[in-house]
Formats: structure tokens, C-alpha cells, sequence
């Protein structure tokens, strides 16, 4: 299981969300992300990075909204 990092970004400011936190599979990544961008506003930038620093994710919190949501999950995600 890896550990990763979840930052919102908003214009020039970073605030951390979430730190080390152990994510099985993608699946499991854009849910987390889908959660935070539901309590997000609009206009903010998800950022996820790994245990090195590397970014895994960086997308918008409208677009993460809309990605994220159960029908889209569901479809991309299914076997």
C-alpha cells in the first residue's frame, strides 16, 4: 500500500489536507480525491504527490468533482 499527500491549492496558497495517508489502488486515490473536492470550492487545485515528493495528480477541484462522481468512478474503474 502506498502513502500519499493531498494539498488543495488556491492561487498562490498551499494548504495541506491530508499527510501519508495509504491508498491500495487508483481506485481508492480518486475516491479520496473525489471526497475532498466535494468539500472544496470551486476554482482550488487538487494536488496529490507520492512518498518521494512526485506528483501523482493535479487537477482542478470542479473537474475532480465531476470525475469523481459514483457513475463516472463505476464505469472508468470497472474490471
Amino acid at each position: 500500500m502506498k502513502r500519499y499527500n493531498f494539498e488543495i491549492l488556491q492561487g498562490e496558497t498551499t494548504s495541506a489536507i491530508e499527510r501519508n495517508v495509504p491508498i491500495a489502488d487508483a481506485k481508492g486515490l480518486w475516491r479520496r480525491i473525489g471526497a475532498i473536492a466535494s468539500l472544496q470550492n470551486r476554482g482550488g487545485m487538487i494536488k496529490v504527490t507520492d512518498e518521494m515528493g512526485g506528483i501523482v495528480a493535479l487537477i482542478g477541484v470542479t473537474t475532480a468533482t465531476y470525475l469523481c462522481a459514483a457513475s463516472f468512478l463505476s464505469d472508468y474503474m470497472s474490471p
